[in-house]
C-alpha cells in the first residue's frame, strides 16, 4: 500500500513501544491509530480560500481574509473519531496536510503527481483532490504572496539569494511563524469576550483620525473572524450530537453528548472547567494552523494556564488524577496529528512531517517563585505513556524541584529525546536585554525548536536561515560566488596577497555587514508583502498588544516586535579562519593565493593544501 512509505521508521518505534504496554490507554490507542494512518494531502482549504478570494475580491485585505477564513471554517469537514476527548481536525482526515495557494500555489500543481512517491516525507493523494488543485489553480496565477515577494527584490537582492548567502523561503511562500499564543486571554473571556472588546472599540472610533480606516478595517476582521471560529466549534456540537444519536455504548454515547456541550460553550465563551479548558486551547491552536500555514505557534507554559482550572475540578470531586491525564493524552496526540506539506526540497531540511508546536513546562511564575505543579508532573507522564514527538521543554532554574529533573530525565531516557531542558537563569536575561518587562521575561515559552519568546512578542525567530561559511567564502573571492562566477557580496579587496591574518578579518567583517544588510533588507520586503496582502487576523487575536492597537501582526500591533535570524555554518566557518591562520599566517606552509587557486579547484590535484587545512585545529579539540 502506498500509505506503507508515509509511515517513518520513528513512527515504526513509536508503534513498537506501545506494543509492550500489556493494556493501552485511551491516548495510546488514539496515538497508534494516528501513526498507523498515512499523511493525505487535503483539499477543501484550496477550495475555501480559493472560492472565497474570488467572492470577495474588492474588499480590502484585512476583510477578504477574515472572509476567506469563515469560508473555510463553514465548509470544511467536521469528523469525530472513535474514542477521542478533545476533537478537531485540520482536514478532511485524522492527518491532513491542508493547502494555502494564497501563499505559494506553482510548487504545488508541479510536485502533486510525485508528491506520493518522493523519498522524505511524502503524502496521499486522492484524484479528487488532483483534481481540485488543477482547477482552482490557475486562479492564483500572478496573485500569490511568493510572486509578490519575488517580484519586489531589487535584481541585488537576488543575487545574494541565488548564492545562498541566507535562505528566506519559509518566509516568502508561508505565513510568520514562531509565535507565541495568548490562549490563556480565550480560557479567560472566550472568543464572545473579544468580540464585545472589538465592538466597543469600533463604538468609540473616532473617524477623524487617520489610522482610523486601517483600525475599523482590522477589528471589523477579528470579529468575523471570531465569529467564524464559533460558527465552527459549534459545527463539532452537532457532529457530537449526531453521532450520539447513533451511538450504542452507553459511555460512548455520554461522551458525546459532553463533547457537545463543550464545543457550545468554547471557544466561544470562558472555559468552566478542566476538560472545556483543554478542548479550548486545541481549537485556538488548529483555528491558527487553518488560517496561515507559518511553522511553530505554539501554545505555551500550558501546564501554568490549565492548572487552575484542573486544581478546581480536583478540590470539588469533579475530575480523577487519572481522568485528567486521559484528557491531557488527547490533546498531546492531536499535536501529534499536525503535519505541514512543504516543497520536495525543503522537506529534507525539516524531515519527519515537523511542526514542532512546542509546549513548555515548569520554570518560574512571574512573582520569581517556582511554578512547578501537578500537571508538570501530568504531562511528563502522558508523554512518557504515549512517546509523543511534538516538542516539549521543561524550565529549569535553581531552585526546581529535584523530583522534577528526575521526571524528566525518566522522560527522556525512554528515548524520543523529550523534554528538552532549558534554563531560566539563561532565557529570562536575554528576552530583558531585548526590553521585555521583567514579569513578561519570566512568563517566557519556547516557539518551536529552541527560540524562547514572551507573550505579545511578534518575533519570526526564523527569519533566515544565515549562512554564515558563505560570507567567508566571499570574503576570500572579493564578493565573488566560486560556483558561478558572478558578483552576489560586496567587493572587499583582493586578500591572496595578503600577509597578516588582519586583512583577512578586516575582508570578512566587511562582507558580513554587507550581506547582513542584504538579508535585512529582504525581510523588511517581505514583512512590507505580508502587511499589504497577507495580515494574519485570528492569530492577531491573541497576540497581545494587537488588539489595543488596532494593528495586525504584520503591520506591528504586538507588544514586542523583533526579527530573530539563525545564523548557521559558525563552527565550520571558525574552523576556516583558523585553519587559513595556522597554515598561511604562522607555519608559512602555503600562501594566501595558493589556498584561493585551491579552493577553486575544489582541492583537485591540491592534496597537501587540503590535507594541511584540514589537520589544523579544530573547535571542541581544544587546539
Amino acid at each position: 500500500m502506498a500509505g506503507t512509505a508515509a509511515t517513518t521508521a520513528r513512527d515504526h518505534w513509536y508503534i513498537d513501544s506501545l506494543n509492550q504496554d500489556q493494556k493501552e490507554s485511551r491516548g495510546q490507542r488514539l496515538l497508534k491509530k494516528m501513526l498507523e494512518t498515512p499523511p493525505f494531502i487535503c483539499p477543501d482549504r484550496f477550495r475555501f480560500v480559493t472560492e472565497a478570494y474570488q467572492r470577495y475580491e474588492a474588499a480590502s485585505p484585512p476583510i477578504r481574509r477574515a472572509r476567506a477564513f469563515e469560508n473555510i471554517l463553514k465548509n470544511m469537514t467536521v469528523h469525530i473519531l472513535d474514542e477521542e476527548l478533545i476533537v478537531g481536525h485540520m482536514g478532511s482526515y485524522q492527518r491532513s496536510a491542508p493547502l494555502f495557494p494564497e501563499f505559494a500555489c506553482r510548487w504545488v500543481v508541479e510536485e502533486v503527481d510525485r508528491v506520493e512517491k518522493r523519498k522524505q516525507d511524502p503524502y496521499l493523494v486522492e484524484p479528487k483532490a488532483k483534481e481540485t488543485i488543477r482547477k482552482y489553480a490557475p486562479y492564483w496565477q500572478g496573485r500569490t504572496l511568493n510572486e509578490r515577494v519575488i517580484e519586489s527584490l531589487p535584481e541585488w537582492i537576488h543575487a545574494a539569494r541565488d548564492a545562498s548567502i541566507y535562505d528566506l523561503t519559509s518566509q516568502e511562500e508561508a505565513g510568520l511563524g514562531h509565535v507565541l499564543l495568548d490562549i490563556p486571554l480565550v480560557l479567560k473571556k472566550g472568543l464572545s469576550g473579544i468580540i464585545d472588546e472589538c465592538q466597543e472599540k469600533l463604538r468609540s472610533l473616532k473617524h477623524h483620525e487617520p489610522s482610523s480606516t486601517s483600525r475599523e478595517e482590522f477589528w471589523q476582521a477579528v470579529i468575523i473572524s471570531c465569529n467564524a471560529a464559533i460558527e465552527f466549534a459549534l459545527r463539532y456540537a452537532d457532529k457530537a450530537r449526531s453521532l450520539a444519536k447513533e451511538e450504542k455504548i452507553p459511555q460512548r454515547r455520554a461522551e458525546l453528548m459532553e463533547i457537545a456541550q463543550i464545543c457550545e460553550q468554547v471557544p466561544a465563551g470562558p472555559a468552566r472547567n478542566y476538560w472545556e479548558a483543554v478542548q479550548s486551547a486545541w481549537f485556538i491552536e488548529m483555528l491558527v494552523q487553518i488560517e496561515t500555514n507559518g511553522v511553530s505557534d505554539s501554545p505555551g507554559r500550558v501546564d501554568q494556564f490549565l492548572f487552575p482550572y484542573y486544581k478546581q475540578d480536583v478540590e470539588k470531586g469533579r475530575l480523577t488524577r487519572d481522568q485528567a491525564l486521559e484528557i491531557l493524552e488527547c490533546f498531546v496526540v492531536k499535536f501529534d496529528e499536525v503535519v505541514r506539506i512543504r516543497p520536495e526540497g525543503p522537506s529534507h531540511i525539516t524531515a519527519g512531517y515537523l511542526t514542532t508546536l512546542n509546549m513548555t513546562l515548569g520554570g518560574q511564575t512571574v512573582d520569581g517563585d517556582d511554578a512547578t505543579n501537578d500537571l508538570t508532573y501530568l504531562f511528563l507522564d502522558a508523554y512518557a505513556n504515549l512517546r509523543a514527538k511534538n516538542s516539549l521543554t521543561v524550565r529549569v532554574h535553581k531552585q526546581t524541584p529535584e523530583k522534577l529533573l528526575r521526571r524528566a530525565c525518566e522522560v527522556i531516557r525512554l528515548g524520543g529525546g523529550l523534554p528538552q531542558l532549558m534554563s531560566d537563569e539563561v532565557s529570562i536575561p536575554s528576552l530583558l536585554s531585548r526590553g521585555v518587562s521583567l514579569r513578561d521575561a519570566r512568563d517566557w515559552a519556547v516557539v518551536g525548536c529552541v527560540e524562547i519568546s514572551a507573550l505579545g512578542t511578534w518575533g519570526r525567530f526564523n527569519s533566515s536561515w544565515f549562512n554564515i561559511a558563505k560570507v567567508l567564502e566571499l570574503a576570500l573571492f572579493n564578493g565573488v560566488d566560486p560556483l558561478t562566477g558572478l558578483q552576489a557580496g560586496a567587493a572587499t579587496g583582493n586578500v591572496a596577497e595578503s600577509q597578516q591574518m588582519e586583512d583577512i578579518f578586516k575582508a570578512y567583517e566587511k562582507q558580513m555587514a554587507h550581506c547582513v544588510r542584504v538579508m535585512v533588507a529582504e525581510n523588511n520586503i517581505i514583512e512590507k508583502c505580508h502587511r499589504e496582502i497577507m495580515p494574519h487576523i485570528f492569530m492577531s487575536c491573541v497576540v497581545p498588544g494587537c488588539l489595543d492597537s488596532g494593528m495586525d501582526v504584520t503591520e506591528g500591533g504586538a507588544k514586542y516586535n523583533w526579527c530573530g535570524p539563525i545564523g548557521v555554518g559558525l563552527t565550520n566557518t571558525g574552523n576556516g579562519l583558523a585553519a587559513i591562520e595556522k597554515v598561511v599566517f604562522l607555519d608559512r606552509k602555503f600562501t594566501m593565493g595558493q589556498v584561493i587557486e585551491a579552493m577553486q579547484a575544489d582541492f583537485v590535484g591540491y592534496d597537501d593544501i587540503r590535507s594541511a587545512l584540514e589537520n589544523a585545529p579544530k573547535y571542541g579539540n581544544d587546539d
